[in-house]
């Protein structure tokens, strides 16, 4: 039996540009004009526990399983609401204005129970159940329901504004045998079948939460008060529900060494989904050894991916700012009026084909390399549409946004990595190593007119193509040393307008990396530096439509690393 155990507090950053809160106070001198906000990583708090288990019943028979738990409270914000916002905060309660807060307590627990063993036959078998689960809850702190306070005289500032919950159960059998057909060398047989449920639920939030009196009128602006709870309006009654589906699945599986330097593999799989039909898929693999240091392999295949339940089935409504104001964007389900009104259809399933090749180098025992080439097409691609804007709003929705089988994209990469080890005699150990990926995708077809060229920039723009990474381990007795310098390519965030006027690019960053570390005994002292030399990304241009810079959040979320600056830290491990 083993019992682990892990807890873990992480607070808030805020790089936003102007961090003073002062500056929200009325009256306040403010002389740069932008806001005060909160950006940054969320305060995280994480707990965990783990139990695992396995009991020879027989010199044959094995009992084993595991038990997880964890919960992670994630406090969030929305923007800041300044104090004379009159559609969006309430003086008689916040008289300086107020920050919304989303505090997400997400909880996960999971469980395998299963038996294995072995035949006289010298059959291996594996028999197992295992349970998983989520669920997330979105409780709003330090906010109000303004169109509440208006229509009643008042308005909680604490909201359970809903939720989300995902299960999974899966029955599992696996045979395996290696059989004598012959050849040089025994052929590896396995075979298996699964049996799958999925279930997915949406949870309403309270009713003061998604409260909305369309009549309620705020004199300064003629139109109606904001409804539901400031930042992330809770899920009414209507997009509430219980969802669930099944799959079963069968699969074979062989290999062999089929001389003494070629081997191979074939694998096939067939799953039948109850909502989204069935799917053939397999896999074919070679190595050849052409010396003992030098080999080649090589892997095609095909994969299928159905739409998940909740692809088919989020909904919620949030605040987000666009033009400067902010307003709430729907997202809605493909099946409801609304999106059909606009395009939406039913999803499909993803299907994808997989070529790679490669090549490894073992010279020795001290130097390695490794290349691979490959290639990735998935036709029918599940994406997040455009916000599409509604010529008349649905209550407080003014632009809407569903999932749709968007593009057919291809991909295609290089990785290579290099490892050399030096055995420095009385100087320890030095290890070094180089890697290099080139990663570029592109989109062949786009299969719905709602997925344009801003959002087609997120698949093929929006991550790094390359991406270098040189590394040095240095040991020596109780003293190890670690540097590694990572270069991220460029990112580009795209816009609609095809003259590029809208498209901003984030450059190329090194990020440097050092640690030493000392141990005595059973005592482990650490100190190090992540991102040494302070490295952050480009900034938001003022005119970058996408991000939004006029408010004070002055780097984009795009960036491959982050943009949190040097982290210094300290650490002490004993271990007992």
């Amino acid at each position: 039996v083993r019992l682990s155990w892990n807890y873990q507090n992480a607070m808030n950053t805020n790089r936003a540009e102007n961090t003073d809160k002062a500056t929200t106070l009325p009256g306040a001198d403010n002389p740069s004009g932008i806001p005060y906000q909160r950006y940054g990583d969320p305060a995280v708090k994480t707990y965990q526990g783990l139990l695992s288990f396995g009991y020879a019943l027989t010199p044959r028979i094995d009992l084993y399983g595991y038990a997880n738990f964890s919960r992670r409270e994630v406090v969030s914000n929305g923007y800041y609401r300044a104090w004379d916002n009159s559609d969006r905060n309430v003086q008689a309660i916040y008289p300086n204005g107020f920050l919304p807060q989303i505090y997400n307590p997400s909880n996960d627990r999971a469980a395998v129970l299963g038996l294995k063993g072995s035949t006289d036959s010298d059959w291996t078998w594996d028999v197992s159940a295992d349970y998983g689960e989520n669920d997330v809850t979105f409780n709003l702190l330090n906010t109000i329901n303004t169109n509440l306070y208006w229509t009643t005289g008042a308005s909680p500032t604490r909201f359970n504004a809903g939720g989300f919950r995902n299960r999974q159960g899966v029955l599992n059998a696996d045979f395996s045998k290696s059989l004598d057909w012959g050849l040089a060398y025994p052929v590896n047989l396995a075979f298996g079948a699964e049996y799958r449920q999925d279930k997915y639920a949406v949870r309403a939030g309270s009713p003061d939460s998604h409260f909305f009196d369309p009549t309620t009128i705020n004199p300064d602006t003629g139109s109606a008060y904001p409804g539901g709870s400031q930042v992330f309006p809770g899920l009414s009654p209507a997009v509430a529900g219980d969802f669930e589906r099944h799959s079963k699945a069968v699969y074979a599986d062989l290999e062999a060494d089929l001389t003494e330097k070629l081997s191979g593999g074939l694998a096939a799989r067939y799953e039948d989904y109850s909502d989204a039909g069935s799917t053939r898929s397999g896999k074919l693999s070679a190595r050849y050894q052409l010396s003992d240091a030098f080999a080649l392999r090589g892997t095609v295949s095909n994969g299928f991916r159905a739409p998940s339940l909740a692809q088919q089935n989020y909904a919620s409504v949030v605040t987000l700012l666009q033009n400067g104001q902010l307003t709430q964007i729907g997202t809605y389900r493909t099946s409801d009026p609304v999106a059909i009104a606009l395009g939406a259809k039913p999803l499909t399933p993803e299907k994808s084909s997989n070529y790679s090749v490669g090549a490894v180098w073992q010279a020795g025992t001290d130097f390695s390399s490794t290349l691979d080439l490959y290639q990735i097409r998935i036709w029918d691609q599940i994406l997040y549409s455009d916000q599409l804007s509604l010529d008349v709003p649905i209550g407080q929705v003014t632009a809407v946004q569903f999932f749709v089988n968007g593009a057919t994209t291809r991909t295609r990469g290089v990785d290579w990595v290099n490892n050399y080890l030096l055995d420095l005699d009385q100087a320890g150990r030095l290890n070094l190593s180089l890697s290099a990926n080139y990663n570029k995708t592109e989109i062949l077809e786009v299969s719905d007119p709602n997925f344009r060229r801003a959002s087609q920039g997120l698949l093929t723009d929006a991550t790094p193509r390359t991406k270098y990474v040189l590394s040095a381990d240095w040991t020596r007795a109780g003293w190890s040393v670690r540097g590694d310098a990572t270069r991220y390519g460029a990112v580009t965030r795209r816009g609609d307008n095809d003259d590029g006027s809208q498209d901003q690019t984030f450059a190329a960053r090194w990020l440097l990396n050092v640690s030493t570390s000392y141990t005595w005994r059973d005592l482990t002292f650490s100190v190090g530096a992540d991102n040494l030399t302070n490295q952050y990304p480009t900034r938001s241009a003022p005119n970058n439509i996408y991000e939004d810079r006029p408010s004070g959040l002055q780097y984009s979320s795009l960036s491959p690393f982050g943009f949190n600056g040097r982290y210094w830290f300290g650490r002490v491990s004993y271990r007992f």
